[in-house]
Formats: C-alpha cells, sequence, structure tokens
C-alpha cells in the first residue's frame, strides 16, 4: 500500500488506474478518427447535424471509459497481483494444473507491463494535475455563482415581459431570469435549472432595442439547448482527461458548432439578420474572455469574424486546418499500430499450460525441457527424477 498518496489507496487500485489511464488513450485514438470523419462527412451540413455527432463521440468516450472501469472494479477480488507484477496461481494450482505466465512478448503486452510496474508515479502525477484542473474547475463555478449575486440588477419590467414572449417562441419551458450586470462585459447564461441570464449595463444603454432582442434570442437558444448542463458535464472530463488531445480538439470543436446553431436560432427568428450581426459586432468591441464554464456570447476574443462570414455567406462548410490534419494523420498511424499490437502472435510454448498430473517421471523417461520450463515464485513444482 502506498501511504505517499493523498489517500492511502492499495496496490491494486493503482494499478488500476494506470491502466484504465492507458486505455484512454487507446479510446482517444478511436475519438480523433470519429471526430475526423464527423468533420469531413459535415462539411457542407448543419451546425446542428456536426453538434450533435460530436456530442455523440463524446458520448461513445465517455461511455466507454465508464464500462472500462467498471470491468476492472469487477475483476478487482479475482485477480490478486503477486509481488513483482506475477499473476499467483489458483484454485487450477490445487488440481495439480499451474499456468506459467512469461515475459510478455507482444507490444501490448510489454507496454500494459511497463504501465504497471510504474503505476505509483504515473498515478501520483495525474493526481497531481487533475488535482489542480480541479480546483480551477471549483473556482470557475465559485466566480459564477458570485457574478448570479453582486453587482447587477433587474431588468425593468418591459424587458422581463419580452423575455417571456421570446421564451414561448422559442418554447422554452424553464423560467430564466434576466439581470443587468455591471461585473461582465459579455452577455452570458448562468445556470442550469434557474438560468439566469447577464447583460452588461454598458451594453444595453448603448445598442438599439433590437439589437438587445437579438442577442437575447441567442442566450435563449443556449438555455433551450441545456448547454450549460453540456459545457459543466464536458469540463469535468477535460478534466480527468486532461493529457488526452483527441478529447481535447473534440470539445473545443463542440463549443465552436455550439454557437454556430445558437447563431442559427437567433437568425432564424429575426426578420432582419443584419439587427443580430450588428449586435455581434457591437459586443466584440466591449468585451473580454468570458468566465469559465459560463455560454457567453463569446467564449474568446478573435471568434467573432469566422462566425459573420459564417452568416453572412450562408456557408456551413468546415474543412480541417493543419493542426486538424496533421491529429487526424498520428491517429490514423497510432490506430494502425494498435491493431498490429493486439493481432501480434504471442509464442504459443511459452504461454503452454503445465499439467503437473502427468508428469514425464511416471512414464519413467527423463525430459529435462519439461523442468527448464519458468514458473512463478508462488507456484509449487515438484522435484526433478533422478537421472536414468
Amino acid at each position: 500500500m502506498h501511504t505517499i498518496l493523498p489517500f492511502a489507496f492499495p496496490e491494486s487500485i493503482v494499478r488500476l488506474i494506470s491502466t484504465w489511464l492507458l486505455y484512454s488513450l487507446g479510446a482517444g485514438v478511436l475519438l480523433g478518427l470519429l471526430t475526423s470523419m464527423v468533420m469531413l462527412a459535415t462539411r457542407g451540413s448543419a451546425a446542428r447535424l456536426r453538434y450533435n455527432l460530436l456530442l455523440g463521440s463524446l458520448a461513445l468516450f465517455a461511455g466507454m471509459m465508464l464500462a472500462i472501469l467498471a470491468v476492472g472494479i469487477y475483476q478487482l477480488p479475482d485477480t490478486p497481483v503477486a509481488a513483482g507484477g506475477v499473476a499467483t496461481a489458483t484454485g487450477a494450482a490445487s488440481a495439480g494444473v499451474v499456468t506459467a505466465h512469461p515475459a510478455p512478448l507482444t507490444f501490448m503486452e510489454l507496454l500494459m507491463r511497463q504501465v504497471e510496474q510504474y503505476s505509483f508515479p504515473i498515478v501520483t502525477i495525474w493526481m497531481l494535475f487533475a488535482g489542480l484542473r480541479s480546483i480551477r474547475l471549483v473556482a470557475g463555478l465559485c466566480t459564477i455563482r458570485r457574478l448570479k449575486t453582486r453587482q447587477n440588477e433587474p431588468a425593468p419590467a418591459a424587458w422581463q415581459q419580452k423575455l417571456r414572449l421570446l421564451s414561448a417562441q422559442l418554447g422554452v419551458s424553464v423560467k430564466s431570469t434576466l439581470l443587468y450586470s455591471h461585473a461582465v462585459t459579455v452577455p452570458m447564461v448562468i445556470g442550469h435549472f434557474k438560468p439566469v441570464i447577464l447583460l452588461p449595463f454598458a451594453f444595453v444603454s448603448s445598442l438599439p432595442a433590437a439589437q438587445v432582442e437579438a442577442i437575447l434570442l441567442h442566450e435563449l437558444a443556449h438555455i433551450a439547448r441545456r448547454d450549460y448542463l453540456v459545457n459543466l458535464l464536458v469540463s469535468i472530463m477535460e478534466t480527468i482527461f486532461f493529457f488526452n488531445p483527441a478529447l481535447i480538439w473534440t470539445a473545443s470543436l463542440l463549443r465552436k458548432e455550439r454557437e454556430n446553431c445558437c447563431d442559427d436560432i437567433a437568425l432564424a427568428q429575426l426578420d432582419n439578420p443584419r439587427d443580430y450581426i450588428e449586435a455581434l459586432v457591437n459586443c466584440q468591441q466591449l468585451q473580454q474572455e468570458a468566465p469559465l464554464f459560463a455560454t457567453a456570447l463569446f467564449e474568446k476574443p478573435g471568434q467573432l469574424l469566422g462566425r459573420v462570414k459564417r452568416m453572412v455567406n450562408h456557408n456551413n462548410k468546415r474543412s480541417l486546418n493543419n493542426m486538424e490534419k496533421s491529429i487526424l494523420s498520428i491517429s490514423l498511424v497510432t490506430a494502425g499500430m494498435l491493431a498490429l499490437a493486439f493481432t501480434a502472435p504471442g509464442d504459443p510454448v511459452n504461454n503452454a499450460t503445465v499439467n503437473l498430473t502427468k508428469c514425464p517421471e511416471n512414464a519413467g523417461v527423463f525430459q529435462p525441457d519439461y523442468w527448464n520450463r519458468q514458473f512463478s515464485a508462488t507456484d509449487t513444482v515438484p522435484a526433478p527424477p533422478p537421472p536414468p
């Protein structure tokens, strides 16, 4: 048991976590390939379809990792581990049958052995970085909570009524609250069960009513799509698998398509799309980077140009950039290597099962090759017969 860890985990738990993290990289290769296929197959499709497929890819990844973890936990009592990483003989030894486990021969067996050997430092480093990112996540949620209660004031009754009318227009059943805020510089939605729409006070006082209404439609689209909850769940996945480039890439694409989906919903409800585009431009002039985990009109500065071009040109085409093409190439090469590693044949002689009840001494024949077989330290091997 490693007592240096923040919690005194048994060695079997430490090895389970390290193996689970290794499997997540393999699942990440599949996620990268699936994401690349989605982006290539939906280059001219609507943003909603692309978003749903990307979200399904992340859900598939999460389901795979939960299933792998559940299987590992279920098998813990049935697979005791002896010192040195050699599996102990179970009830088969009492029946006279011992299975010898020599050094692994395939690439995957060798990799698994190395991960088990260095499981303690692997898990320690992972817990350190995951813990720091968890603190960042909690701090972001606390910041958002403070924004709901500090430096804001209720919107006038006319705008509250307008918010209810727009909610009914979009079919939003969740009751939301509209607040004017002095602490934010970009419109945003906070909360899932009781969502709050924060509008910067400077934004409301300087924009025409038609543009404010267009921005409200965008924020209500976030509420209708449950984007706050999805964003939080994806952020938790990024905290756990912070080392997985495919997951980080897919999550960033998901956030971009999320904003495109809300843009499409807002434009579909407006008679004059120019009001919405001008509102985006005015917001960009006032905007700073949005708080973590809030579904803001812009998450980062510099996202305006691509969205405006897409809306003006009515162009949903999305091609892979150089970095994304590199990720696709690496995923293909890695997937091929893993396929070869899993299908590499082992040594049938070294993996043979030895039956001690049928020893050569019963036949009166001395066979030294039989007694030269490799056994683990816990196996009971009978003494060899004397030479004739």
